[in-house]
């Protein structure tokens, strides 16, 4: 499975972390001061439909152009804005079908969120979240 990209929306940037792993959540990303950027209704589960609304506007923050797709420019301006370095490796691994563009399955994949729902039930509760 390719890289699992997890972003957290800061007002003006765009990407606060990332897990290379299905299993593994960086645990400041959803716990403290950052968990409304996952957990929105703030009751201590992250739920599919906040997982969705949260990967749509991730990817809308990246789509500077806002035609449903991300090139090249847009993200090594969005990698580049996170503080990373060396995009050129990055971008071939998310573009799956090498089209030059991402879309939003490429960026996060729809399969991500039942990967980490071990218990199929819609919601990533704290152990399946670490």
């Amino acid at each position: 499975m390719k890289t699992i990209l997890i972003a957290a929306m800061a007002s003006a940037g765009l990407l606060a972390g990332c897990a290379t792993d299905a299993g593994m959540v960086d645990r400041n990303l959803i716990s403290g001061t950052n968990a409304g950027l996952f957990d929105t209704d703030r009751d201590g589960l992250f739920e599919r439909a906040e997982y969705d609304a949260f990967r749509t506007n991730n990817f809308g923050t990246w789509d500077a152009n806002r035609d449903n797709r991300i090139d090249r420019n847009e993200f090594t301006t969005g990698w580049r804005n996170v503080g990373w370095d060396d995009d050129a490796s990055a971008f071939g691994a998310f573009d799956d079908d090498a089209d030059g563009f991402l879309g939003m399955n490429e960026f996060f994949g729809d399969d991500e969120f039942g990967v980490w729902d071990e218990s199929r039930d819609g919601v990533l509760d704290g152990d399946e979240w670490f």
